[in-house]
């Protein structure tokens, strides 16, 4: 079971453990907590059983994965201008 990963106890007799998934955000490639450390439940409707807990960005955590988009995405456009197409002259 990875870092990611926990497993929950219950339901009905006799059926196995239910695995609940525990997500990060992803911001410019890394897996990272909310940034005030915040999370919310995600839970299945057809049986209210726990699925995940997802941590909860914050504006901050908006504003700094549109941040690194953006400069990731200048950095790919630049490296496309600065090459030649091969029919240049």
């Amino acid at each position: 079971m990875g870092p990611r990963e926990r497993r929950r106890w219950g339901g009905p007799a006799g059926r196995s453990p239910r695995l609940v998934m525990t997500e990060q955000l992803m911001i410019n490639g890394e897996r990272v907590n909310a940034s005030d450390g915040g999370t919310f439940e995600v839970f299945d409707p057809s049986t209210g059983e726990l699925l995940a807990t997802v941590a909860k960005a914050t504006k901050a955590d908006v504003s700094n994965a549109v941040a690194a988009r953006t400069t990731r995405w200048n950095r790919r456009r630049g490296a496309a201008w600065r090459r030649p197409s091969a029919g240049a002259s």
